[in-house]
């Protein structure tokens, strides 16, 4: 994860910038390899010339480990998973920019189940960096089951009802809380 953190240089990006890269890069509610490799090179002209040629190694690698559902692209929830772990940046940035985009409808909510897409391939990513370490935290369970149990436990913690939706200071409160 490092090697791509530091060949990427993600950490050079504003908030807009990254944005722009995720509006240029969606297209019908998955990521486009071809057009993520196009605005990286776009917003982050200093790369490395060898960090360029490996580019699409690199978009190769981000979907491999960041596709929760195994099916061969990057959706919504799965890149915004991908961006908490590689964008270097405050964690007000970081809650901002992952509940803008997990919030498809624009309606300033979220629904259990996008957030719950999203944790699934955020804990994919931690088990598969992880390993035994994370075995040793959660035993047996899968990406999908800790995912579930952390989304019972916010919104318990919150007061809200698994059918109702979370909105940016109650997500804001609890991505603080939990530390990811």
């Amino acid at each position: 994860m490092l090697h791509i953190q530091k060949k990427l240089k993600l950490h050079t990006l504003s908030l807009e910038q990254l944005e722009g890269i995720i509006r240029f890069c969606i297209v019908e509610g998955n990521v486009d390899p071809t057009r993520l490799r196009t605005a990286l090179l776009s917003f982050l002209p200093d790369l490395e010339s060898s960090s360029k040629g490996m580019l699409h190694r690199i978009v190769s690698d981000i979907v491999d480990l960041f596709d929760a559902n195994d099916n061969g692209v990057l959706d919504i929830p799965e890149l915004c998973a991908a961006l908490s772990i590689l964008w270097q940046s405050s964690e007000y940035e970081k809650v901002y920019l992952i509940f803008k985009v997990l919030d498809n409808d624009g309606d300033g909510n979220l629904k259990y189940d996008e957030m719950e897409r999203y944790l699934i391939a955020f804990f994919k990513a931690c088990f598969h960096f992880s390993g035994k370490e994370v075995s040793n935290i959660v035993g047996t369970l899968s990406p999908e089951q800790v995912a579930d149990a952390m989304m019972c436990k916010c919104f318990e913690d919150l007061n809200i009802q698994r059918d109702d939706t979370i909105n940016f200071e109650a997500f804001a409160q609890w991505y603080s809380s939990v530390q990811l």
